[in-house]
């Protein structure tokens, strides 16, 4: 296995290296400082997996992806950048790893890049990263959801609901087929932004589609394609209090 390591920071760069070799002693490891070294490295070295920076002193890390006709590897990004661009990462279902550099995360990064290898999919988040960093403070943000067959990028603003089943999520989404993807609604509760409500265990509701709510029978909520989506007690005193704010 090839991985790359390209970062403009020294002391970054060579303390990724530092604990890749520790950690993966049989990998063979490239390293670069910048855009224009970092392309020319994977156009030669053809890694399997690169650690990228994604601002150095000649570009950032997507100017040089964008620069890669083939991009037959993965990808974990390497940032010290605020909540607002992590969000959009995680959105876009992109790896990345926050500096200073956790041994035990870089370790565990390497390992989900390992299982899923799914290099015909970088592409597709690449171009959802970029969508995403566009609007960060807009309406208009996207969501990377792979199902069994496809890979869809979602308006956040059109997901009506999401319902747990298991460790799967059924995706409700305004206009079209639901979507069943194979993470729990716990992730998707944390991303998805405060206009989500968790109103029960088995159940996230986007509020903009809340139709009614009603009180009887333990309290349930009436969304806007005429679902009944029941609301626990313990979530029922949340639901009012977010509501009186609005």
């Amino acid at each position: 296995m090839k991985l790359a390591v390209i970062d403009n920071e020294n002391e970054v760069r060579n303390g990724i290296i530092l604990m890749l070799r520790h950690n993966f002693p049989e990998a063979e490891i490239l390293e670069a400082d910048g855009v224009a070294t970092g392309l020319q490295l994977i156009v030669n070295g053809h890694p399997d997996l690169v650690f990228l920076d994604v601002e150095m002193n000649d570009g950032t890390g997507i100017d040089l992806l964008r620069k890669v006709e083939h991009r037959s590897f993965e990808v974990i990004f390497v940032t010290a950048f605020a909540k607002y661009a992590i969000e959009a990462l995680r959105l876009s279902a992109i790896d990345y790893l926050m500096k200073p550099i956790d041994p035990i995360e870089l370790t565990e990064a390497v390992h989900r890049a390992i299982e899923k290898m799914d290099k015909e999919n970088l592409s597709a988040k690449l171009e959802l990263l970029e969508q995403n960093l566009k609007q960060l403070t807009g309406g208009n943000r996207k969501i990377l959801l792979k199902d069994m067959e496809s890979i869809h990028l979602i308006r956040i603003d059109d997901i009506m609901r999401c319902e747990a089943d298991a460790n799967y999520t059924h995706f409700f989404i305004s206009g079209r087929s639901p979507i069943l993807v194979s993470r729990n609604l716990k992730e998707y509760e944390d991303l998805l932004g405060n206009h989500f409500l968790r109103v029960h265990n088995s159940h996230l509701v986007n509020i903009n589609f809340i139709a009614r709510i009603d009180k009887t029978e333990g309290g349930s909520i009436r969304m806007a394609d005429g679902t009944n989506i029941p609301v626990s007690v313990r979530k029922r005193e949340k639901l009012v209090d977010f509501l009186k704010t609005l």
